[in-house]
Formats: structure tokens, sequence, C-alpha cells
């Protein structure tokens, strides 16, 4: 049978996207009731979330962490993502925002987490804040975009990995634009 419920009350447009990722494929804007059932059909019976839509610019940040303390930190603004709104990102520019880096950090904290942890952000166009999207538990695929300035991004694991402390890791300062390769490559 089809599943009915009743639609959150923000209406349309709405985000239809399957619980797990698959580089932007499950992630469907709906304008209309129409467009809903027709993402909610080619999504073929997946768990689902449905989130209300916000135009703006896409943000990430992300960290190595030991036990909930932060070691190295990035923070990027998603310049260009491929498919455009709902995949991964293709070319970034970093640029540490506070409010994101504080996010992060609360979170990591309040786990006690150990390793890669990475949260997704959109900027809200109209009032410029930030709101929270998901956060992933691993590594993200742009984190070697901070290799253009200076960030090692693997060097606190293989650290970690070799039985020594990680030394802390200076968070890059907002630079020049990335590529993300081979993203750019591979998704034309």
């Amino acid at each position: 049978g089809v599943q009915t419920c009743a639609l959150p009350i923000w209406g349309f447009p709405l985000v239809l996207k399957g619980e797990q990722g698959h580089a932007g494929k499950t992630v469907h804007i709906c304008q209309d009731e129409a467009q809903l059932r027709a993402a909610w059909d080619k999504l073929e019976g997946r768990s689902c979330l449905l989130q209300r839509h916000v135009q703006g610019r896409n943000w990430g940040c992300g960290g190595f962490f030991l036990q909930g303390h932060p070691v190295s930190l990035q923070c990027y603004d998603i310049l260009q993502q491929e498919p455009p709104t709902s995949g991964p990102a293709t070319k970034v520019r970093m640029d540490p925002q506070a409010p994101l880096l504080d996010a992060l950090c609360a979170l990591a904290k309040a786990l006690n987490w150990s390793g890669y942890l990475q949260g997704d952000f959109m900027r809200d166009a109209e009032s410029g804040r930030f709101l929270f999207l998901e956060l992933n538990p691993r590594g993200w695929g742009s984190m070697t975009a901070g290799s253009g300035q200076g960030m090692q991004a693997f060097a606190p694991l293989l650290a970690h990995l070799r039985g020594r402390k990680p030394a802390a890791m200076p968070t890059p300062a907002r630079g020049r634009p990335t590529w993300v390769f081979p993203k750019p490559v591979t998704s034309h």
C-alpha cells in the first residue's frame, strides 16, 4: 500500500532524501505534491527523511578529534556541487566560521568522539544564519582540499595509529577556491 502522512506545517518546497546518501542521488527538492510523490516512487521504499527546503549555500565543517577534543579542523564554503544543490562538493573555499566550528566541537565533545567527524550546514540566503543539516561520522570527500593551505588531512590519524599523540593543527584561514579531484572529472 501507499504510505501517507500529514505534511509538515512549513509547506513546499520540501526536500525528500534517502536516509543513506548516495552522492546526492537520493536528494529530491520537491516544489509540490506531485513532485514529492514522484520522488517517493524513485526512492523505491528506502527509509527517507523529509526536510524543510532552505534557499542558500551549503557549507561544511570537519575535523579529527580525540575523546571529544579537536586536533584539526577545517571549515569550508561549498562553491560547486555535482549534482548541483544536492551532491558532493566539487569546488570549495576554506573559510573558518566560528558558529560552525563551535557547533562541530560541541557535538564532538558531547559524543566524546575520537576520529573524523564532519557536519553539513546551510547558510540561509534570507537571514544569513547557519542551519544544521547532518553529521557524518567519517572522513569526507573534500577534506583534502585543505592541503593547498598546508593542512595535512591524514597526519592526525596516522600519528594516532602509530601510538603517538597527534599535534594540534591550525585551522586553515579563508583561502582561494580549490577543486576537489577527481569529482569534477568523474561527475561529467
